[in-house]
């Protein structure tokens, strides 16, 4: 089975990021961020083109221009979202509150393993 990615490609670089790396995407004004562990990417897109790589229902919009992997969510607290290797992000009191309930919501769906009963 083929991996799912979201191609790159830009001036300076052409490149292929798998949605299953993706911790969250940010788009600020005409550019959008995708940050992995390992990296990065900056490039000129809508997020809204971006999202029509996405068949996976682990990534939640918590807000206009922000997508997370729930999948990679260690922890929510203090509107702080905290991912694997301890790397943070900062959300608004509203756009905290969605993406909680939906993690909340995601991680009892989801991660309903009998070993952990």
């Amino acid at each position: 089975m083929k991996k799912a990615y979201i191609p790159i490609i830009t001036r300076g670089e052409s490149a292929v990021v798998y949605l299953e790396d993706i911790l969250y995407i940010f788009q600020y004004y005409r550019k959008v961020s995708i940050h992995t562990k390992q990296k990065q990417y900056v490039f000129y897109k809508k997020l809204d083109e971006i999202m029509s790589c996405f068949t996976e229902k682990n990534f939640f919009r918590c807000h206009k221009g922000c997508l997370i992997n729930m999948e990679k969510v260690i922890s929510m607290s203090d509107c702080i979202v905290t991912f694997e290797d301890g790397i943070q992000l900062s959300l608004g009191r509203t756009s905290y509150s969605n993406a909680r309930r939906n993690y909340t919501q995601y991680i009892l769906e989801e991660k309903d393993d009998p070993q952990c009963n």
